[in-house]
């Protein structure tokens, strides 16, 4: 996917609370999750399982690129870390698990 079919996912998935956020009372109706996928998937012209396994990715990188800024928080003379979906992701500091950290 190039960056904008991945933008799209991003914003398709932020109004999905069910699929990110532990805190829903639907996060664990699998069920549900499954064809909120499906339904993304198509929006995006795609299979449900490969933009659920393309935001599990990208996910990932995003906790990692928070992981670094945090390493570096105070450090002098550093490279910014950059991570290219940084301002669509900020809604995942909102979750209760990113909250804890």
């Amino acid at each position: 996917m190039n960056r904008d079919e991945e933008e799209k996912l991003i914003n398709l998935v932020r109004q999905e609370n069910c699929l990110f956020d532990k805190s829903n009372h639907n996060y664990k109706n699998n069920t549900l999750k499954e064809s909120t996928w499906t339904e993304i998937g198509f929006a995006i012209g795609s299979e449900g399982k490969t933009v659920k396994n393309l935001w599990c990715k990208l996910r990932t990188q995003y906790m990692q690129f928070l992981k670094k800024l945090k390493k570096l928080c105070g450090s002098q003379g550093f490279m910014m870390p950059y991570f290219r979906h940084e301002k669509a992701l900020t809604f995942l500091k909102d979750t209760p698990e990113l909250q804890e950290k």
